[in-house]
């Protein structure tokens, strides 16, 4: 979960959670990243299952607003990923 100016770097690399993660980034634009990595254990029954889903959203705009389109990013990103995971989560129980 994070909003930043694309300046010099347009490739970012790193280990999110354990797990290598990488982005293209625009450059000359602000950029909004979030990324969840989601595990969900499913008690319910004798077989118990486990679900695991990396999801993540990445959206750029031009630097017309400032710091207001970093937020803009960043806030778009964020519902979008919020939206996919309740929708994993629901998939994950229905089963």
């Amino acid at each position: 979960y994070h909003a930043g100016f694309g300046r010099d770097i347009d490739v970012a690399i790193g280990n999110v959670g354990g797990a290598f993660s990488y982005a293209v980034i625009p450059k000359g634009k602000w950029n909004g990243i979030t990324r969840f990595n989601i595990s969900v254990f499913d008690n319910r029954k004798e077989s118990k299952k486990k679900y695991d889903k990396e999801i993540v959203e990445i959206e750029s705009k031009p630097n017309l607003f400032g710091y207001k389109s970093a937020r803009d990013c960043l806030e778009s990103t964020y519902t979008t990923v919020i939206q996919r995971t309740l929708s994993f989560i629901d998939n994950c129980l229905m089963e």
